[in-house]
């Protein structure tokens, strides 16, 4: 399973880091965020690679309150924010992966659930689900393209 952690574009100019992956340490995030933005010396003898491997970011800024996680990170002026989202997404601890074991396989686990609950409409349960899924994806994607 892999988890990761909230990405949020906000006006095209900021990329907000929230509900980074459980074990994961803000710090480690926000300077490994911060390396990748910053100029390297080899940088003009490997445009190529420096262009691959940067992040068009000028700032990451923790502004974390303690309970809660939020890095900050202020765009390049002609970044691409959506580009950057995905780039920061390669950062380690913005993604974990986590390995699971169900005490059975889960397709017995699903239909032992079933049978527990058959007097539930689960059908109608599925679909308020699957439908919160969907505003929640819209909801993203209208925040991303602001």
């Amino acid at each position: 399973m892999q988890l990761s952690a909230q990405l949020t574009i906000i006006d095209r100019s900021q990329l907000v880091i929230e509900s980074l992956p459980p074990g994961t340490n803000p710090a480690d995030v926000l300077n490994a965020s911060s390396d990748r933005a910053s100029t390297r010396r080899w940088q003009d003898s490997f445009p190529e690679l420096h262009k691959a491997a940067r992040l068009a970011v000028d700032e990451v800024d923790d502004q974390s309150d303690g309970a809660n996680v939020r890095l900050v990170a202020t765009l390049h002026p002609d970044a691409d924010p959506e580009e950057v989202r995905d780039r920061i997404g390669e950062v380690e601890g913005v993604k974990a992966d986590l390995a699971v074991r169900f005490p059975q396989p889960l397709a017995k686990l699903l239909r032992s659930w079933l049978d527990r609950h058959t007097g539930e409409d689960v059908a109608s349960s599925i679909a308020e689900l699957d439908a919160a899924i969907k505003a929640a994806i819209k909801k993203d994607a209208e925040q991303g393209s602001l």
